[in-house]
């Protein structure tokens, strides 16, 4: 009887989190530097701070609801860096709006733009990278290796 129990409890437990993950995933993340140049003298300027351009692919930005990006000494801990963004629709055109700025989700890629002081940029060694849906559920996880 116990193992019949036993049996029951992880095929219904299989069951609960198979059937609860969400359908948005998160196929490919690219994180790059930005420089901006001086107009005049086409010299990179130099800034204390670093930008970033972080750029991923989602499989459903219609269902999808907020971007997390955590930079971390290890994946999945934000103990550097958590950031939030949320991705809205505007007619039949999807965005990732974070600090204010909105940036168009084309096709599958998305992205956004962020600072990080020195000590941040010295201090992260993962970039880790998920979604959750527009009924809280989390998508898969992707990461990045500084």
């Amino acid at each position: 009887m116990k193992r019949k129990l036993k049996l029951l409890f992880c095929i219904s437990l299989f069951t609960t989190y198979a059937f609860s993950q969400t359908d948005v995933q998160i196929l490919d993340i690219v994180v790059n530097p930005v420089f901006e140049y001086d107009t005049v003298t086409e010299q990179p300027i130099v800034t204390e701070n670093a930008q970033l351009n972080i750029m991923f692919k989602i499989n459903s930005a219609a269902n999808a609801d907020k971007v997390y990006v955590l930079f971390g000494t290890e994946q999945d801990i934000g103990n550097v860096l958590s950031l939030e963004a949320d991705i809205v629709q505007e007619n039949s055109t999807y965005y990732v709006v974070f600090n204010g700025i909105q940036e168009q989700i084309v096709g599958y890629t998305a992205q956004l733009f962020l600072e990080l002081t020195p000590a941040q940029k010295d201090a992260y060694n993962f970039i880790s990278l998920y979604v959750k849906d527009n009924q809280a559920e989390e998508s898969n996880r992707l990461y990045f290796v500084k």
